[in-house]
């Protein structure tokens, strides 16, 4: 079964169900019939009943709508290319992590993709179970597995984000965060800029479940301007995720 929609160039590797529109990024239709409902409803019944044989479903291992495509034609979610997952993305922040060499102490910028090295048998310094995995690229020392790197950079951004909390006191142009929170009663979630200088910024927000103030601290260099390995913006937006914006 192959693809109906007009002038799909890899008609043999999805049916029309997994056919992203050029213009709309919507599944199901192309370009031809975007914003066309007539087109859409007309290729919609000549499709409805299209299907992949089993043997031809997506075996990517996180896919949810295996049965709409072939392997071939997965679409990372993050990056949008072909024939890979988001787990296995050089983009996905998940995959690029900071963090110190229990050896040198040196920092490095470590892809959990690029960085990853095969077959030895000599066992994780972390947790002495699994073998060692990952080549720290800076210091060039093999003492970590993949599941540690993950662990250690998880518990690098907790204590960033309690260690910036005893930042919001050092700037003394705020006496008071609480006042100034609580003078946004009708801003539900607020959070705040505080730019500490040289590009640098600090975000403070009230925390929905524990009413506590958490700080983020986004250092100049940490906007995507050198590239994904040093890119934080992920983290913050995070961070701010169901808050909002509010004047110090």
């Amino acid at each position: 079964m192959s693809c109906k929609v007009k002038y799909c160039r890899f008609s043999n590797y999805h049916i029309t169900l997994g056919h992203r529109c050029g213009k709309c990024k919507q599944y199901g239709h192309g370009q031809v019939e975007c914003n066309n409902l007539s087109l859409k409803n007309e290729l919609w019944e000549e499709s409805k009943e299209d299907f992949l044989e089993e043997k031809d479903y997506c075996k990517i291992k996180d896919c949810e709508h295996k049965k709409t495509h072939k392997t071939k034609s997965h679409e990372c979610s993050i990056c949008f290319s072909k024939n890979h997952s988001k787990l296995n993305c050089d983009k996905n922040p998940e995959n690029n992590i900071k963090l110190e060499c229990p050896l040198c102490l040196t920092s490095n910028n470590v892809s959990l993709i690029d960085n990853l090295i095969y077959g030895l048998e000599e066992k994780c310094k972390a947790c002495m179970m699994n073998p060692v995995e990952i080549l720290l690229p800076q210091c060039k020392h093999a003492v970590l597995c993949k599941d540690c790197c993950k662990e250690i950079n998880s518990e690098k951004l907790n204590y960033e984000i309690i260690d910036e909390l005893n930042l919001i006191n050092n700037f003394s142009f705020i006496k008071n965060i609480g006042d100034l929170f609580k003078k946004k009663t009708n801003i539900p979630n607020p959070y705040c800029k505080i730019v500490a200088g040289m590009g640098c910024i600090l975000f403070v927000r009230k925390n929905i479940n524990t009413n506590k103030f958490e700080g983020f601290f986004m250092h100049n260099d940490s906007w995507g301007q050198y590239g994904p390995k040093t890119d934080e913006r992920p983290f913050l937006n995070d961070f701010i995720k169901n808050y909002q914006i509010i004047d110090c």
